[in-house]
């Protein structure tokens, strides 16, 4: 699990969001958990990618996208994305890959923000994009590098 405090700026503009990584590898598959975790007005937005990368010939494209319509702290969004992955899971053919997703999905709330991260444990409106075999630039760089980043604006 990492922590990315990412700062943006140029000569009149600053802007600082973080951006918690968390990855787990077996040896039948890795899981990725990526969430952007944004101050916007008076409240946050938490923006999560979850990837699952089967490592046999059983992966299949498959992508859900979940939207909260309330307030939850970071830790409730991991939760509860791990039930709405159990729902989906029980009317299709993805039962395999979502239940290890949610399993790691509990742990990151439990373990990671709840026990390790309280801190980033605010209020917030969040949304999810889950997939299965695809994971982005983004989910790779941000579990690869260090903790804090900055990028200067032109």
């Amino acid at each position: 699990m990492k922590l990315l405090n990412v700062t943006l700026y140029n000569e009149t503009f600053s802007y600082s969001f973080q951006i918690l990584a968390y990855g787990v590898e077996y040896e039948q598959y890795n899981v990725s958990i990526v969430t952007r975790i944004m101050p916007v007005n008076d409240t946050n937005l938490f923006m999560t990618i979850v990837n699952i990368d089967p490592r046999d010939d059983k992966a299949q494209p498959v992508a859900d996208v979940v939207f909260f319509a309330n307030k939850t702290t970071l830790a409730e969004h991991y939760r509860l994305l791990d039930k709405v992955l159990n729902e989906i899971r029980k009317n299709d053919n993805t039962s395999r890959i979502w239940n290890k997703v949610k399993v790691e999905l509990n742990d990151l709330a439990r373990g990671g923000v709840e026990r390790g991260l309280r801190e980033y444990n605010v209020e917030g409106f969040g949304g999810a994009v889950v997939i299965d075999d695809l994971c982005t630039e983004a989910c790779k760089f941000s579990l690869q590098y260090g903790r804090s980043g900055r990028v200067h604006l032109t």
